[in-house]
């Protein structure tokens, strides 16, 4: 499954064992990765959903659910470079944001992971 969502933060089954891999990607990996795969949005703020809809041109709903990550998803996740109540989707722009792709794998080794 591929969610998008506009928090930084992995919620992960309870009792697997995961290897995330991140990576920072700009609009256009976005836009290219939406276009080939289906998606949930997991967008709770509805200025993020109307400012992601305007930037990568395709709707991205407002859809405030809570998702749990099982290995082999992968999340795009929507960060303002200042967490703030925005109320504008203008003032995202100025804010400015970074754009990150998640992807889990299983962890199969049995070693602790600290």
């Amino acid at each position: 499954m591929l969610y998008i969502t506009n928090k930084p933060v992995l919620y992960l089954k309870e009792g697997e064992r995961f290897i995330i891999t991140a990576k920072q990607i700009t609009v256009e990996e976005v836009k290219d990765i939406l276009n080939k795969w289906y998606y949930t949005s997991v967008i709770d703020d509805k200025t993020v959903a109307e400012f992601l809809t305007k930037i990568l041109g395709m709707e991205i709903i407002y859809n405030p659910i809570e998702f749990e990550l099982e290995p082999g998803d992968r999340v795009i996740a929507f960060v303002p470079k200042q967490w703030k109540n925005v109320r504008i989707a203008e003032e995202l722009e100025r804010i400015g944001y970074t754009l990150w792709s998640f992807i889990t794998y299983q962890r199969d080794d049995p070693t602790p992971c600290i």
